[in-house]
């Protein structure tokens, strides 16, 4: 998610895009991270006693000046009364408008964040910004649809658009007007180009906030300043990947632990191709045989490659086809093994 928040600023490369990227400069450093045991695998906020009992089993009245709060459920409902139906979603924020409180809090489902078809619906990060922009008091653009001059987001840069669901393509269902190929095919609102890129949208091509959001946002933040601190730095210096996470595990169980850290005996590396078709080589030097899960994600958190492998003890080598790999595009390998060993390392697709 901080990617998206520490985007550059400035023009678009895309000339029909007539927004600028405003670059929020907001990095969420501190986290921790509480494991709890719900009692139900599927909450539907929309159900007053299924809400109240997500809120009290994440303490969501227990928090403090200097906290955000995030919460994590395995499947989050929304019951839609004009079908009638309830369908599991990514996402919500509950905010109380201009001013920061702390019974303000954002939730995800993660049956939904980690399965869903990125091509269709985006990564996992572009989803998390947009839940974090609604916390700090954006909107969707397209409400009020075309006709609404401010984009029904009362932001001026971000152009009115029609639907929200104006991707999807299903002939003869609810959204049998959605386009193939979305990202190359953004559709056209009284002249004006919709802009498909702007993370509070819909779809798979978000990835950027408008200066006007920025100016919003932080408008909100800065109603409670115990939650944030001032720096001064530049773009260059703003390392996305510089989280500090401490994890405390609440459930009544006796579950494995992770490892505190890697030892000197284990190893990832990607070894280049000597020659432009050939492959990839991710070595992995281990201590101890294991079975561990490898994902390649870009710099937009995308995934695009994942492998389980048998690990053996001492040297491995993996290839991996160079296809995956655009010119000096930069990548991210995690490690992730059945009992917790963790590891990443950050490469770039061609030398």
């Amino acid at each position: 998610m901080n990617k998206y928040y520490t985007a550059k600023t400035g023009n678009v490369k895309n000339p029909a895009i007539s927004a600028k990227i405003g670059n929020s400069r907001i990095l969420f450093k501190n986290v921790d991270l509480i494991i709890k045991k719900g009692t139900t695998s599927k909450y539907n906020y929309n159900v007053a006693e299924q809400e109240r009992l997500f809120e009290s089993e994440a303490d969501i009245s227990y928090n403090d000046d200097e906290t955000m709060q995030v919460v994590y459920v395995h499947s989050l409902a929304k019951y839609y009364p004009r079908a009638p139906s309830e369908r599991v979603i990514r996402g919500m924020s509950k905010n109380g408008g201009v001013t920061i409180l702390n019974s303000d809090y954002t939730i995800f489902s993660y049956s939904r964040m980690f399965n869903d078809d990125l091509n269709v619906y985006g990564s996992p990060g572009s989803t998390l910004a947009h839940e974090f922009g609604h916390y700090f008091y954006l909107d969707h653009p397209f409400l009020g649809g075309c006709n609404n001059i401010a984009g029904g987001d009362q932001v001026y840069d971000t152009p009115p658009a029609e639907g929200a669901l104006w991707y999807l393509n299903d002939p003869g269902g609810p959204n049998e007007r959605g386009i193939d190929n979305p990202c190359e095919n953004p559709p056209v609102c009284n002249g004006q180009r919709r802009q498909i890129e702007n993370i509070m949208d819909y779809g798979p091509c978000r990835w950027f906030f408008t200066e006007g959001q920025v100016a919003r946002m932080k408008r909100r933040i800065e109603t409670k300043e115990s939650l944030y601190e001032s720096i001064w730095v530049h773009d260059i210096s703003v390392d996305p990947n510089e989280v500090n996470i401490t994890v405390y595990d609440q459930r009544d169980k006796d579950l494995r632990k992770k490892r505190e850290a890697i030892n000197d005996e284990f190893s990832i590396r990607m070894l280049y191709p000597n020659t432009q078709n050939a492959y990839y080589n991710l070595e992995v030097v281990s201590d101890q045989p294991e079975k561990a899960t490898i994902r390649i994600f870009d710099i937009h958190s995308n995934l695009l490659y994942k492998a389980y492998y048998s690990i053996d003890e001492g040297l491995n080598h993996f290839p991996i086809k160079p296809r995956f790999f655009k010119k000096r595009g930069l990548y991210l390998v995690t490690y992730i093994s059945d009992d917790g060993r963790y590891e990443k390392i950050k490469f770039l697709g061609s030398q």
